[in-house]
């Protein structure tokens, strides 16, 4: 499968530069060794560490659309599991954030662009390799291997290794940080029950479901 890959030294979002390039159809992948600008849902600023991964992609949308970001999220798990060098399992924190010895060590944007009558997903992932920094980070050895080879490595898996709806959901409520537990969700509280056919977060409230589509989840350590 054909990838355009765009390599940067330094940029002020991979996110942002991808969606200034005339992408069309063809799968394109822009990575840099410098990110200045990096955010995150919300415009939340995501700080980059050096010998981290920075870079933003574009996939054809999951349908339903709120589930691409949590597809893309089990895949990256999936071929980041097989990298590390401890047994720790890696986590995943509706609805797009990535966990390593329970605190974040990455996460994922998406924004969707128009191209003719047909959508694209542009997806924007910032992960940490780096010990040197206040965030948890996988324990991958990059000694003897580019941070945009292994982005480009990543991508390929992602590409040919799309998922149907009902393995979405099956992986990631098996790797969820906070399954059954206590959650608040903005406004909405309850237990944490896993996900709906469409993406959405469910809750368990005073004996009823409650369906949560966005917002921030904590979870609450005090009930």
């Amino acid at each position: 499968m054909k990838i355009n890959h765009i390599h940067l030294e330094s940029c002020s979002s991979t996110q942002e530069k991808m969606k200034d390039l005339n992408v069309s159809n063809l799968n394109t992948l822009v990575t840099c060794d410098n990110q200045t600008k990096g955010y995150g849902r919300n415009n939340n600023i995501w700080d980059f560490i050096g010998n981290s991964l920075a870079c933003s992609f574009t996939l054809d949308p999951h349908i339903p659309i709120l589930l691409t970001t949590i597809e893309i999220a089990v895949i990256i798990k999936m071929f980041f599991q097989k990298k590390i060098t401890t047994k720790e399992t890696i986590k995943l924190k509706w609805p797009n954030d990535i966990f390593f010895n329970d605190k974040k060590c990455g996460g994922i944007i998406i924004d969707l662009i128009s191209i003719g009558n047909n959508q694209k997903a542009v997806i924007g992932l910032g992960l940490n390799f780096s010990s040197n920094s206040k965030y948890s980070f996988l324990p991958i050895d990059i000694s003897n291997l580019l941070i945009k080879d292994l982005a480009y490595e990543m991508y390929s898996y992602i590409l040919n290794n799309r998922l149907e709806t009902n393995n979405i959901i099956k992986m990631f409520n098996n790797d969820c940080l906070h399954m059954n537990q206590e959650v608040i969700i903005d406004k909405q509280s309850g237990k944490f029950i896993g996900l709906s056919e469409n993406g959405e977060a469910l809750l368990l409230s005073n004996e009823k479901i409650i369906t949560v589509t966005t917002g921030r989840l904590n979870i609450n350590s005090n009930l």
